[in-house]
């Protein structure tokens, strides 16, 4: 078939190919940023949004087997969006609480626990380095754990 294009067809399309497929890439990405995903712990898009990030070395604190899932929210901030681990625990809040401390302390984040008060059954705490923060709630036994992108 390339053998009967004509040399000009087939040399714009040896020429253009490069071309194509950076702006089919660049364009990729920018849907993946801008837009909201959830997806699982297999899923591809675990590479660009959750690891490496601070808020996957956090770890899970006694996950209930298939309940792990990510989302990711894309954001017209100057933040990129936020990246979000959310699973449900067999552990009581208040050892989820305590096991979150003990991992930021070791991360090297100092904890922090808001003013105002929640509602029954939700606790929150949140781990920040400069204007860094990791949050981490419970609400029942469902853990949330967010992060800003930058």
């Amino acid at each position: 078939m390339l053998a009967r294009l004509h040399p000009i067809v087939f040399a714009l399309l040896v020429l253009t190919s490069p071309f194509v497929a950076v702006f089919g890439m660049l364009a990729g990405l920018a849907w993946l940023e801008w837009e909201d995903h959830e997806f699982g712990p297999w899923d591809p898009r675990v590479l660009p949004f959750v690891s490496g990030r601070t808020v996957a070395e956090m770890g899970l604190v006694d996950a209930v087997p298939g309940t792990l899932r990510y989302r990711s929210k894309g954001s017209d901030s100057p933040a990129l969006g936020v990246t979000f681990i959310i699973y449900r625990t067999r552990s009581t809040q208040d050892a989820v609480i305590a096991a979150y401390e003990k991992r930021c302390a070791a991360l090297g984040l100092s904890v922090q626990r808001g003013d105002a008060p929640l509602p029954p059954g939700e606790q929150a705490i949140g781990c920040a380095r400069g204007d860094h923060v990791i949050g981490v709630h419970l609400e029942g036994d469902s853990v949330t754990l967010h992060e800003e992108r930058e």
